[in-house]
């Protein structure tokens, strides 16, 4: 090819009329004869002007390949650079001419210093604020041209910078969440007028936001508490998430990324404003009705239609009947000494948070005739006006409770166990601050078993500090609940030790007066999680609790896993009509975080627990005891056995599974029914249903295994029904 361009060249000067004798011929000014540490990019120079065919030989003699590795015809005065697609190799002698027959210079190329790549490594994903890049070359005197592209030829440079150190730092804001980039280092003398070598090129990229996974309530599982708690954990972790968008709907199908979703007052789309992986829907939902919901990560950015990131649509039920959350006193109780305008700390159930709270206050324990009553508190404490304290006898022993609403002016709840005071009406007694925790908050996940716990207080005056904590958001008063206290401590943090993995646990703390020892009020009660990593994980009951009324002798118990574990789960429950679980029924290997209990007694109360168990036969703690209550007449919405209404395929669960999961389908009459799983080529990789069937509703199991019993590779697949005329595919994603 390169002989051919010369020729070329040679027949372009005869077509315009002129010949090598009518060019005046060229010498060679550099590089100067017999130069060494050239440039493997050198620049050309020559006398006199015109057009030439530039050649650069590894032979004295020879101008034809393979001895030939350069040529190119030049219409410049003078000067030409070899450019970067054809540089030279380090340290060899060269020959060079312009145009044939010419006088002939010679040089040799500069050694090596090959700059090597350190970090980020090749295919790295970026995180955190900044990364800085390094590499090496085992020279000293260089000048290092590094370069960063989203063009592997690098035709933009993002970042063009030149340093004589082997490392240079960048701002990650520079690069585009989820971009794919390209760097590469080039090795220069001081000068930069010498290209010594050039790094390979190395890939990275920057996290994309991640893809949430559903974790409760799901499989249209029926939901007692309005409005009901979501949950869910993420595939990966990424920095820039700073809240979490949620969709639902009472009607199948939520829109694609939200534009479609027409939002009214009760339902549609809202942010949590944390980063919290839970959040309890902001409105009470319509009783005896199918909502449909879905989450995805979010970054600040402006257009949030544009989100991808959207996790698989889930569903649930919501009972009949209008919810409720109890609450549980917190301080003053036990008859303890209040005065003042004291102040009333209460908490309510961790998954079914309120907004609103009425307080009675009473000096007879069956409250006929309420002295203090204040409604619609926004928050989980009050302090006594002064004329509300005025009404309170001094000596006097009291009682409060309170209620929770949904909705300011709303139906309250039942009312809250009472607790106990006595009252003075002394002020003379210092007024001590009440700690607020600060860490862990209320739903964090730690990685460790021995957390710090932190708290916040501000007071002139020198205190000391208790802390209380308990797997049991009672905290204190149960037959299950066995709280562990500090002893006095003058820090405002405090270290844990001895926790279980995968376990949730409930804390608190009061302070006292260093000086007179005189006990202040406990906290309000924060809540945290440690991490699973392969153990089992102890469950938080989601529904129905608290003494829930459901009014039917068929009940759907629900729970929540707080964090994941590595191990693949099943469940147990219990449940019994006393409370310390002397006769339950126990029901166990469940695959899904759920179960139906059926033919229960009337009017009766009901006690129940979850726990975990892996493959490898390691069990969790039982989840805190709660209790619902039947009614005497059978009223259920979504409870009852009836025919589906319309034909389904649900996701299956859980997703992402291993090794098993559950594929739920209806059909709204007689069908021929085949349910296949498919690879991402289309290739069949198992048949799970292949007959005739009945009107219903149906699961099948799928344990990750092809039609010979051979194990399938981790990866997403693809599962398809076809029953009559109805065909529905979904994706599901097995992680091994």
């Amino acid at each position: 090819m390169k002989n051919k361009l010369t020729v070329l060249a040679f027949l372009l000067l005869l077509v315009t009329g002129l010949s090598f004798a009518q060019v005046t011929t060229p010498t060679v000014t550099a590089p100067l004869q017999n130069s060494v540490g050239v440039s493997i990019e050198p620049t050309f120079s020559w006398s006199s002007g015109g057009t030439y065919v530039i050649e650069v030989s590894t032979s004295a003699t020879s101008w034809v390949a393979p001895d030939l590795v350069y040529t190119s015809t030049v219409a410049v005065a003078s000067g030409h650079t070899i450019p970067e697609t054809s540089k030279l190799t380090n340290g060899v002698a060269y020959y060079w001419r312009a145009v044939a027959g010419a006088g002939t210079g010679t040089f040799t190329t500069v050694s090596s210093a090959m700059p090597y790549l350190m970090y980020p490594s090749n295919g790295a994903i970026l995180s955190g604020t900044s990364t800085t890049f390094s590499w090496m070359t085992g020279a000293v005197g260089l000048r290092y041209y590094m370069e960063v592209d989203d063009d592997i030829n690098f035709g933009s440079k993002l970042v063009d910078v030149n340093t004589t150190n082997s490392y240079y730092s960048v701002l990650n804001t520079v690069f585009t969440q989820g971009g794919t980039y390209y760097w590469r280092v080039i090795a220069k003398n001081i000068a930069g007028s010498v290209v010594y070598n050039y790094s390979n090129i190395w890939q990275f990229s920057m996290p994309g936001l991640p893809e949430p996974i559903a974790s409760y309530p799901t499989g249209n599982v029926s939901i007692y508490n309005n409005p009901p708690t979501l949950y869910w954990y993420s595939t990966s972790y990424n920095p820039k998430v700073t809240e979490y968008i949620v969709h639902y709907k009472n009607a199948a199908g939520v829109g694609t990324n939200g534009t479609s979703i027409a939002l009214s007052a009760t339902e549609g789309c809202f942010t949590t404003t944390s980063t919290n992986p839970y959040v309890t829907i902001p409105f009470s939902l319509t009783p005896g009705v199918r909502y449909y919901w879905r989450v995805a990560a979010y970054d600040g950015s402006s257009d949030k239609t544009l989100l991808t990131n959207w996790s698989p649509e889930e569903s649930f039920s919501v009972y009949g009947n209008v919810g409720f959350a109890l609450c549980y006193p917190s301080y003053p109780l036990s008859g303890v000494s209040v005065s003042g305008t004291p102040t009333f700390y209460w908490y309510s159930a961790s998954f079914s948070p309120v907004m609103f709270y009425t307080l009675e206050i009473d000096n007879n324990s069956n409250f006929g005739s309420v002295t203090v009553t204040k409604a619609d508190i926004s928050s989980s404490s009050y302090a006594l006006t002064s004329a509300e304290a005025a009404l309170l006898s001094s000596g006097a022993t009291y009682y409060w409770r309170v209620s929770a609403s949904f909705t300011s002016g709303g139906t309250y709840g039942p009312v809250s166990t009472s607790g106990s005071f006595v009252y003075t009406s002394s002020t003379a007694t210092a007024t001590i601050t009440t700690p607020y925790p600060s860490s862990p908050t209320s739903g964090t996940v730690v990685g460790v078993t021995n957390p710090t716990l932190i708290w916040s207080v501000y007071s002139a005056d020198p205190l000391q500090f208790k802390v209380t904590w308990a797997t049991n958001p009672a905290m204190t008063g149960s037959t299950f609940t066995t709280a562990v206290e500090s002893g006095w401590i003058n820090s405002n943090s405090f270290i844990l030790s001895g926790l279980t993995a995968g376990a949730t646990y409930y804390w608190q703390v009061k302070a006292r007066l260093a000086t007179t020892l005189t006990e202040g009020e406990w906290s309000t009660v924060a809540w945290f999680t440690t991490a699973a990593g392969s153990a089992s994980v102890v469950p938080l009951a989601g529904s129905p609790i608290n003494g829930m009324p459901i009014n039917n002798t068929n009940a759907t118990l629900s729970w929540i896993l707080p964090t994941m574990s590595i191990s693949p789960l099943k469940y147990e429950v219990q449940y019994s009509k006393k409370a310390d679980f002397s006769d339950a029924v126990s029901i166990n290997d469940l695959d899904k975080a759920n179960c139906e209990l059926k033919n229960l007694d009337k009017d009766a109360v009901y006690y129940w627990r979850a726990s975990s168990k892996t493959n490898s036969g390691l069990k969790s703690n039982y989840s805190a005891p709660t209790s619902f209550s039947t009614g005497s007449t059978v009223t259920s919405i979504g409870n009852k056995e009836e025919l589906p209404t319309h034909f389904e395929l649900s996701q299956n669960y859980p997703n992402p599974f291993n090794p098993t999961t559950i594929i739920n389908y209806s059909l709204v009459k007689n069908a021929y029914v085949t349910l296949k799983i498919y690879d991402m080529l289309g290739r069949e990789v198992a048949t799970l249903v292949n007959k005739e069937s009945a009107a219903g509703k149906f699961s099948v199991q799928w344990n990750g295994t092809d039609s010979f019993g051979y194990k399938v590779a981790s990866g997403i697949y693809v599962y398809r029904i076809t029953a009559g005329d109805f065909v529905s595919s979904k994706k599901m994603l097995l992680i091994k």
